[in-house]
C-alpha cells in the first residue's frame, strides 16, 4: 500500500510504501526498506526505530500493529493524503490525526484533508489496522488532574 501526502496549493507531493514481507522485522531491514531523502514537497515519512523511512516492510499486520509517520509542511496550509492498494489489505486501515483527534477508517474513504502549520508537532499521524467487525479500540484516552489545597485530586 501506499500514502501520498499532497500539497493542495502547490500540488507537489511524497510518497510512503508500506510492504508486508514475513522475511522483514518491524526495525530497519536493509534489505527491505527504503531510507528517506527529503525533497522538494512535504516532509513525510513512517519511523522505525530512529531511521527515517520511505519504504518500510514489516512481517505482518494485526490489530497492534502500528505506523508512526512524520509530517512536516513546506509552502501553504492545505494538504491531503491519499491512500491506494488498501485492496490487498483484509483488514480495515485506520489513520489517526494526532493534532485533530481524529480516526479515519482509509478502507472506507482514502483521502483525509488537513491543516499544517510550522511549529506543528512533526509526528503527526499513526497508521493502524483493525479487525473485520470489530471497532478499533480506543486511543489516547484524555487525563485530567487538579491541584487544590495541596492534593491532587
Amino acid at each position: 500500500m501506499s500514502l501520498t501526502v499532497r500539497n493542495t496549493s502547490t500540488g507537489n507531493a511524497r510518497e510512503s510504501y508500506i510492504f508486508i514481507n514475513s522475511e522483514s522485522t518491524f526495525g530497519f531491514d536493509q534489505m527491505y526498506d527504503t531510507e528517506y531523502e527529503q525533497g522538494s514537497g512535504p516532509g513525510f515519512h513512517s519511523i522505525a526505530g530512529n531511521e527515517k523511512l520511505r519504504t518500510n516492510s514489516i512481517p505482518q499486520l494485526n490489530s497492534e500493529t502500528e505506523i508512526n509517520f512524520v509530517f512536516i509542511p513546506n509552502h501553504g496550509s492545505n494538504y491531503e493524503i491519499e491512500a491506494s492498494g488498501l485492496d490487498l489489505i483484509e483488514s480495515p486501515v485506520y489513520l489517526y490525526d494526532w493534532k485533530s483527534r481524529s480516526d479515519l477508517n482509509l478502507s472506507l474513504n482514502p483521502l483525509y484533508k488537513f491543516s499544517s502549520r510550522p511549529g506543528d508537532d512533526s509526528v503527526r499521524f499513526i497508521l493502524h489496522f483493525g479487525t473485520i467487525g470489530i471497532d478499533p479500540p480506543a486511543k489516547h484516552k484524555e487525563f485530567n488532574a487538579y491541584y487544590y489545597n495541596r492534593e491532587f485530586n
